[in-house]
């Protein structure tokens, strides 16, 4: 039975996990702000996006380098206090940016503490519970950011009404619309107010993250992840036993999880991050409200994906799961592709759809490979450097698709859901080879053993 100090631990972890939802499920609603706000177009805006995923695989870089320098001298929990304050500091001052280089900036820092708590939460869970207790407690994890950023849209709605107005057409205010460089005339605000209310967005995450940066630097204080250990060790939770291949040995089967991860992180943020605006401006018309209702409903279909590959992965393997999921996306992204701008519908139920088939791909890849290898080291490293790339450059052509035609952005998504099926294939194939070449390599070991004991018989 765990103490009450493991249970709040796990709720401070999946509580921070919920609020990095939140801030990477804002961006989609609040984008035609953010862009409107440092006067340039979506396309340009979109490499802010780019700067911060690069800040996201920095930071999780970072959390190696911070735990081989100290060597447990500092509690790493201060590292993740510092980190969430610098996080409710970018969001906080997000509202007051009106210049893309300084936008920029503050998203690649703001990215950068992503990377570090994505990580560094992870690691954490990971040498607490071991690699076994710690299964369901990642898929958790992972579901947590699927409720933030289902409520962020939600707690959007008001706000973006109350600056924009809730119009029947949005089309005539996209970006794609006017050839003008400045994008100052994206949006026509009706709140005759010096500071947009959308900002609100922003502040109200920045408080959250001032909050736990609290909670977790007192409990830095006070060694309570010390304390967990030992409460944890004394009901016999084990720890990860096996030794971490050699990179020889597995690197056919890091290299296509790597395109695994690259397709399935870039295609989950690029649909969360576009649905908003593809909605408004492509031939669908969405009004705002509508606009934000579909965004939640990717959401919402992300974090029961995500919650049920909780209880799958209970009864069938990851590998059913992910095949499940790849073919899913496939699916309801070829069904967009054919039918989403004419027939709204469809778009609605694509997008539920398509986020419940999205969300167990990521800790369903992860327990997969933990599986067919130890990767709760300095391989942790692989799912970062996959999904972080695929967003540095993904993003920034979803933005010129979006500038050119705002609907094509879903052709991106589609055939980023058919590749990643390709690299899972090559990951499978890869991994049967590697346990066949250990399983006879096994079997010769034994047999050379048993020789050696029946030839001393035989003198």
């Amino acid at each position: 039975m765990w103490s009450l100090q493991a249970v709040f631990l796990l709720f401070v972890v999946y509580m921070i996990r919920l609020g990095m939802g939140y801030y990477l499920s804002i961006s989609g609603p609040t984008l035609l702000y953010l862009s409107n706000l440092v006067g340039v177009q979506v396309k340009q805006f979109s490499t802010a996006f780019s700067g911060r995923f690069a800040g996201c695989l920095f930071g999780g870089l970072l959390v190696g380098f911070v735990y081989h320098r100290t060597k447990g001298k500092i509690n790493p929990l201060y590292f993740s206090a510092f980190f969430l304050l610098l996080k409710g500091v970018t969001n906080f001052f997000v509202p007051w940016m009106t210049n893309y280089a300084l936008m920029f900036v503050m998203m690649t820092a703001g990215g950068i503490t992503f990377g570090y708590l994505d990580v560094g939460l992870q690691a954490l869970v990971l040498r607490l519970w071991g690699a076994t207790a710690s299964r369901p407690l990642i898929y958790i994890y992972h579901f947590s950011i699927g409720i933030g950023g289902f409520i962020a849209p939600i707690i959007a709605e008001p706000f973006l009404v109350e600056a924009y107005g809730e119009h029947e057409s949005n089309s005539g205010g996209c970006p794609v619309y006017n050839n003008t460089d400045n994008a100052t005339a994206n949006v026509t605000l009706t709140a005759n107010t010096t500071f947009n209310p959308v900002g609100w967005t922003f502040i109200l995450i920045g408080i959250f993250f001032f909050v736990f940066a609290a909670i977790v630097a007192v409990m830095a204080r006070v060694n309570f992840d010390e304390k967990v250990s030992t409460g944890l060790e004394t009901v016999g939770v084990a720890v990860e036993t096996r030794k971490e291949e050699p990179l020889r040995d597995v690197i056919w089967i890091f290299l296509p999880l790597i395109g695994y991860f690259f397709c399935h992180v870039s295609n989950e943020i690029l649909f969360g991050s576009f649905i908003y605006s593809v909605s408004v401006c492509s031939d669908l018309n969405f009004t705002v409200s509508e606009a934000t209702v579909i965004n939640s409903l990717y959401w919402i279909g992300f974090f029961l994906g995500r919650g049920s590959g909780i209880f799958a992965a209970s009864f069938t393997k990851p590998r059913y799961i992910a095949t499940f999921s790849i073919c899913g996306t496939c699916t309801m992204m070829i069904v967009m592709i054919i039918f989403g701008q004419s027939t709204k519908w469809v778009s609605w139920l694509v997008s539920c759809a398509h986020g419940f088939f999205v969300g167990p791909l990521y800790p369903s890849g992860v327990t997969w490979v933990s599986k067919v290898t130890n990767v709760s080291g300095k391989y942790m490293i692989l799912f970062i450097i996959g999904g972080m790339t695929g967003c540095i450059v993904i993003l920034p052509i979803g933005g010129l698709l979006f500038q050119t035609s705002p609907f094509s952005v879903m052709y991106l998504a589609a055939a980023l859901s058919c590749t990643n099926a390709v690299f899972f294939s090559l990951a499978v194939f890869a991994a049967r080879r590697h346990k066949s070449k250990h399983s006879l390599e096994k079997s010769e070991s034994e047999e050379k053993e048993s020789l050696q004991h029946i030839k001393p018989n035989k003198v």
